[in-house]
């Protein structure tokens, strides 16, 4: 019964503030609702799977995470440079770059683990108690998943991208059963797409720098001619 309220709660919670709701402070208070109703879950589904965490595990979690990020550069046509296969160049960034990039890293720790919690740990679970079939429950979560995450803005390659990245964390919690393997996949997939994305507007800035100053050159050239 609990499985029921919980999971139409988190739907209205969901439609309410997506569709119906557009002030800023209620949606938070609505939010703060949800994650209520995460830690009620929780409690009663047992926390002691978050417990029992193993160090394989985390580190096979670390390599899909990086293979979730290599996907997502071949479905979206980047091209396979070695900046963009390692962007570890942003952590090396200072100024407003930096600042830019710490918020939007932290954003990304709190949206994965809140996403996670909501459709793997929450929906995929609820859904594998009420149908009792695990392809029903995954196909059904990565569907939502998805489907939540669609805007008119997106292409089409971006969502094929968020699909199969949602299928793999998706089966991959099936078999760990444990939400804190997921949440290191989406977080570090995540943060390399978004390391990679800062590296790209910070190449173009040097660019374009270097553009403007050989064009400064050349104009003192002449002038001086």
């Amino acid at each position: 019964m609990l499985v029921w309220i919980l999971l139409v709660a988190q739907v209205a919670i969901y439609l309410t503030s997506r569709f119906l709701i557009k002030n800023k402070i209620v949606k938070k208070i609505l939010f703060l609702a949800s994650i209520v109703l995460l830690a009620v879950w929780t409690v009663d589904y047992g926390i002691d799977t978050w417990l029992s965490f193993y160090v394989w595990p985390l580190l096979v979690a670390i390599f899909q995470g990086y293979g979730l990020y290599f996907l997502s550069l071949l479905v979206v046509g980047t091209r396979l440079t070695k900046e963009n296969l390692f962007p570890f160049r942003c952590f090396k960034f200072k100024g407003k770059l930096k600042t830019a990039l710490r918020k939007e890293s932290l954003r990304n720790i709190f949206s994965s683990s809140y996403e996670e919690l909501l459709y793997r740990w929450f929906l995929q679970n609820a859904l594998y108690m009420i149908t009792k079939h695990a392809v029903v429950s995954i196909a059904i979560t990565v569907i939502v998943f998805t489907a939540i995450h669609y805007r008119k803005n997106i292409a089409i390659v971006q969502m094929t991208d968020i699909f199969l990245v949602s299928l793999v964390i998706t089966v991959g919690f099936y078999f760990a059963a444990n939400p804190i393997y997921s949440i290191i996949m989406h977080l570090i997939r995540n943060q390399l797409v978004i390391c990679q994305k800062y590296v790209t507007v910070q190449n173009e800035n040097e660019r374009r720098a270097k553009y403007f100053k050989l064009l400064r050159e050349r104009k003192m050239q002449e002038h001086e001619q």
